[in-house]
């Protein structure tokens, strides 16, 4: 996820971004991309109501990610407790914060 992202930020010779024609990416990360999107993060935002954000590891991501640790849930879709009493502080539209922090 990161080496797409360092990708996309590439520009050619003319400052136009320079897209990939073609990107091969290991298995690892394909099928582990929540694993490498959290690990060293300090957040993760939820901006979508896709039901596979409900049902992720939640304490399998956090001990991959710096701390302090942030939810942000701009669907209000998570268990805010739940995530609060694994240790990360949430952010919820509408809804008070809870914090460790």
């Amino acid at each position: 996820v990161q080496a797409l992202a360092l990708l996309d930020r590439r520009r050619a010779p003319d400052g136009e971004p320079a897209r990939p024609a073609l990107v091969v990416a290991p298995r690892s990360v394909l099928f582990n991309w929540e694993d490498e999107a959290a690990r060293g993060a300090h957040a993760i935002a939820v901006l979508t109501e896709w039901n596979l954000y409900r049902d992720l590891d939640w304490a399998r991501l956090l001990a991959s990610m710096e701390r302090p640790a942030f939810v942000f849930d701009g669907r209000n879709i998570l268990d805010h407790h739940r995530l609060f009493d694994l240790g990360f502080n949430v952010f919820a539209i509408g809804k008070r914060p809870l914090r460790h922090v």
